[in-house]
């Protein structure tokens, strides 16, 4: 799936696995934390550094996080990225206890 594909170039693994039977040989070719915490001169590959989604795709991603999905909902346009966010108050808060938080943010992207 190609929002998999995206989510790997960024060093995530998908939320649902994919379709195909995963063996031993997958694992295997994994550093393990000891092997990839090693020291070495920093460097980057500018064509991994861009990657596009869609508003489609990251509120399927927000869908898997169930808890999330009911608190968090994005909206993409021209060069803004909108966020609309319900955050519960833990009753033990002075003051706003109780409460939820309705909180609205943009950020200007180009």
């Amino acid at each position: 799936m190609l929002l998999d594909s995206k989510l790997r170039a960024l060093g995530v693994d998908p939320p649902l696995p994919p379709v195909s039977t995963r063996g031993d040989a997958a694992g295997s070719a994994r550093e393990s934390a000891s092997d990839w915490l090693r020291p070495e001169p920093y460097k980057e590959d500018a064509t991994r550094r861009e990657i596009g989604l869609s508003e489609r795709e990251l509120n399927a991603l927000l869908a898997h996080n169930t808890d999330l999905a009911k608190k968090l909902a994005i909206d993409l346009s021209d060069d803004l990225a909108s966020a609309r966010l319900l955050i519960p108050v833990d009753p033990d808060f002075p003051f706003l206890g109780g409460r939820t938080l309705r909180v609205s943010a943009g950020v200007e992207l180009s």
